[in-house]
């Protein structure tokens, strides 16, 4: 994990003022009480913490993160003018000091820090470290089966967690407390902490976006995928791997030498059945896409991972089903994570292979001719659409497991913002590399597919609903930018801290 800015730093007796202000937003709020008229903070559950003055509220609203305590203190005179003390400030912030809403100095740790995690926090107790050999750590969470990337430093900060002081533990490792405190702050907010539960994301409005892409979690399946993955473990053995990779390679040149027919009886089929061929390609599109998925999750079992969350995907209003393989980053070995992203790709070309078979081999007015060529369109349209690397289906994650860069689109646009910020660089050479590639060749997907969705629904909105599609669109700019109704403020005593 690379150290960030120092958010804030104070001495007991004064203050730079070339220092950045907390960004105190994630943990509080700033309310005013309807009834007494009186400023209060608030926790991120809007319950009353503590009373505030006029001054410290309008101060402490404009806490962000993201200017420097200078330019607070003119906003201060501005609005205020004579009537603000000349020690505001530093009266402000130790009074933050004492109410534990920033750290205490004595710790030189001086971002914002949550009151409910305290300086001796431990990880939970299934939380674990696993060492890759690609020289990073992953911390494991299998609450939630989400994980962090850190580097060896962190790792070793993590370990000492609860054994000393935060303090101690910089100085003995020569960590930087900003370093120290971004560590914290980002195992908080996974709830990889004993005794914290990660805060709940705000609430954001409805967006035409979200028609894109859109997951529905349905079971977890890992208790009921134990029994078949060790009746099946006969197939993640070499030879009936290599007996796989041939019917494949056969069956693809195979394929090829037939294609001229099986083009003529997909247009022949098409332009006569149409309409009626479309329910049953979807129906077999879906069987196709589970059967993937429970290639992934199986392999996953195999190789002892943990498959928690299987469910429904749409992609466009088009169903699909999605497997959450996440687990298969504690597998050290980087074969076997390559096999479990793999798995669904070699179960749709095996389907492909017998489909095509079938097709070769079944009488021509068969009810079995028609069905089979479907069943290899399918496969192989889906087959497509999953190996596409710029988006995050399996041809992503496959070049992910290949080339071991974890977060492989964030880290590429990353890249770009450090070298054109001229920051120094974290990544390896060979990193740098991959990274300098996929990023342009990332955005200009983007631009392609978003340009080329765009103009379609502007196309056919103008040709068949312009004035239907209008009257949404304005529906929704109202909802989307019409202010909320801020709550009510609590108008209970303040807690003692």
């Amino acid at each position: 994990m690379v150290a960030e800015k120092p958010n804030f730093s104070l001495s007991s007796t004064w203050v730079n003022m070339d220092w950045l202000t907390p960004d105190l937003r994630q943990y509080w709020q700033i309310g005013q009480s309807k009834k007494t008229g009186q400023f209060v903070m608030l926790t991120d559950d809007r319950q009353l913490a503590h009373i505030v003055d006029e001054f410290e509220a309008f101060a402490l609203s404009r806490c962000t993160g993201k200017q420097t305590l200078r330019r607070l203190q003119s906003q201060c005179q501005r609005q205020f003018g004579d009537r603000l003390p000349a020690d505001f400030l530093p009266t402000l912030f130790h009074k933050l000091q004492a109410l534990n809403i920033i750290a205490n100095p004595d710790a030189d740790i001086a971002a914002p820090v949550d009151a409910s995690v305290s300086s001796q926090s431990v990880l939970k107790p299934g939380v674990t470290l696993i060492d890759h050999p690609d020289g990073y750590c992953l911390v494991r969470n299998p609450e939630n089966m989400q994980y962090l990337q850190v580097d060896m430093l962190s790792k070793d900060v993590i370990t000492r967690l609860g054994t000393a002081p935060p303090q101690q533990i910089c100085r003995d490792l020569d960590v930087p407390p900003a370093h120290f405190q971004e560590l914290m702050k980002v195992l908080t907010v996974a709830g990889m902490l004993a005794g914290v539960n990660p805060p709940k994301p705000k609430p954001k409005k409805w967006t035409p976006l979200q028609l894109l892409y859109y997951k529905r979690s349905l079971i977890n399946p890992d208790r009921a995928l134990t029994a078949p993955a060790q009746w099946l473990r006969w197939i993640w053995t070499a030879p009936v791997f290599w007996a796989l990779l041939g019917l494949m390679g056969f069956s693809l040149v195979w394929g090829l030498h037939d294609s001229a027919e099986l083009i003529t009886t997909g247009n022949l089929l098409w332009q006569t059945r149409g309409p009626v061929l479309i329910v049953p390609f979807v129906l077999l599109s879906m069987l196709v896409v589970t059967i993937h998925e429970l290639g992934h999750a199986l392999t996953l079992k195999h190789y002892g991972g943990q498959v928690q969350d299987m469910g429904l995907l749409f992609m466009c209003l088009i169903p699909a089903a999605y497997t959450n393989s996440t687990d298969s980053y504690q597998l050290k070995k980087k074969q076997q994570r390559v096999l479990v992203v793999a798995a669904g790709i070699i179960c749709q070309c095996v389907i492909g292979a017998v489909a095509l078979w079938l097709w070769h081999f079944s009488a021509v007015n068969s009810w079995l001719k028609p069905t089979s060529y479907l069943l290899l369109a399918a496969s192989l349209f889906t087959l497509v659409v999953n190996l596409n690397p710029m988006a995050r289906f399996d041809g992503y994650h496959l070049l992910v497991a290949m080339t071991g860069i974890n977060s492989l689109k964030d880290r590429s646009f990353k890249f770009y913002r450090s070298l054109f910020s001229r920051q120094p660089q974290t990544e390896s050479a060979r990193d740098q590399r991959i990274l300098a590639i996929y990023a342009p060749l990332s955005l200009l997907y983007i631009c392609f597919v978003f340009g080329s969705l765009f103009r379609f629904v502007v196309i056919w909105t103008l040709d068949h609903a312009a004035v239907v599609v209008a009257f949404f669109i304005i529906a929704w700019l109202i909802y989307y930018f019409f202010p909320e109704i801020p709550p009510r403020s609590h108008d209970t005593a303040p807690s003692k801290s």
